[in-house]
């Protein structure tokens, strides 16, 4: 307990998942956790179920692929409590059907990397600018082993291997800042949430091409090592976030139960 005391967190897609997960670990670890997500009355449900728990929480509605949304919604975090220390950005869709690169839709192309990449950015962009004037700050990434091993559809692969490269920009950007403005990032394999649950179902509606890739993806891969909980993401990005990591900057973690090995 206490591994996050007093400091100021912000979580998007805390509605649900690994968000909702990770806003409820942080504030059990003693942070004070902005809450962010598109979807509010979900989100305020969890920030209930947060503060029934003794929690501090803050909510706010925000789509993080509206760039002027991501400013206004730091601006007002910066008005409640003076200062962010912890960005943890978690928000993030998948694209219905695994479609690979020869048969990906204009469509799902343009919303995946619209919330996954450009709303990472535009939200990163503004809480690093407080960080800068801070002089500290430290931004957890949630990527995909997707982004390194190519593992799933093409658009979500292209969006997560973003991800990955932005988290080692941010470092090196910070990389002469003492006190030291860190950024690292979790690559998950597949992890039981609402999100892949509903894409679980889809499977039946994969194009000839969706279905070639996937079955070259379980030819490669391996779950008997287990599926991932939204609590074991949330225990490495708390990691991550606290101080116990404090000599880690531009480093990808992998947690998949080895079944990417």
């Amino acid at each position: 307990m206490g591994r996050l005391d007093n400091k100021i967190c912000v979580v998007t897609g805390a509605a649900s998942g690994i968000g909702a997960k990770t806003a409820e670990l942080f504030c059990a670890e003693g942070a004070k956790v902005a809450m962010l997500d598109i979807k509010l009355e979900s989100l305020e449900k969890q920030a209930a179920k947060i503060r029934k728990a003794g929690g501090e929480v803050s909510v706010f509605e925000a789509d993080i692929s509206n760039s002027q949304q991501c400013a206004e919604v730091v601006d007002k975090i910066m008005e409640i409590y003076g200062r962010i220390d912890v960005l943890a950005n978690i928000a993030g869709i998948l694209d219905m059907g695994m479609r690979p690169v020869d048969a990906f839709l204009d469509s799902d192309l343009e919303k995946v990397i619209n919330v996954n990449l450009k709303g990472t950015m535009y939200l990163t962009r503004a809480v690093t600018q407080v960080f800068e004037k801070q002089g500290t700050g430290n931004v957890v990434m949630l990527a995909s082993v997707a982004g390194v091993t190519g593992n799933g559809s093409a658009a979500y692969a292209a969006s997560k291997g973003a991800i990955v490269a932005l988290t080692k920009n941010i470092a090196l950007r910070f990389a002469n800042r003492q006190p030291l403005i860190r950024a690292n990032c979790v690559c998950p394999g597949t992890v039981w949430t609402p999100m892949t649950k509903k894409a679980s179902g889809a499977k039946t509606d994969y194009c000839k091409e969706a279905n070639e890739l996937y079955d070259s993806i379980q030819a490669h891969t391996s779950l008997k090592g287990g599926i991932c909980q939204p609590v074991d993401v949330a225990n490495a990005l708390l990691f991550l976030a606290s101080d116990e990591s404090r000599c880690m900057t531009g480093q990808v973690i992998t947690l998949d139960c080895g079944a990417n090995l």
